[in-house]
């Protein structure tokens, strides 16, 4: 059991990684294609916004989850 969940919780980062460089790559490619931006300084940046979308959700995760918790949605009888 303790192996599966390793394995689900190493395959969730690796998509996630994945999920997110395919992303930062999207924003760097426009910057340095347009010739606003090198590609080193454009990467830079990406990789300094996308810490800073981390540390916000840090920061606002809680207080997010109990906003929205589902409460209310069904009808109390129903469940």
């Amino acid at each position: 059991m303790v192996c599966r969940t390793r394995v689900l919780i190493i395959s969730v980062f690796c998509i996630a990684y994945a999920n997110g460089a395919n992303d930062n790559f999207k924003g760097v490619a426009t910057l340095f294609g347009s010739g606003t931006t090198n590609y080193p300084t454009g990467l830079v940046g990406a990789t300094l916004t996308t810490w800073l979308g981390l540390l916000a959700t840090i920061f606002f995760a809680e207080a997010l989850l109990k906003s929205f918790s589902g409460r209310g949605l069904i009808d109390d009888q129903l469940v």
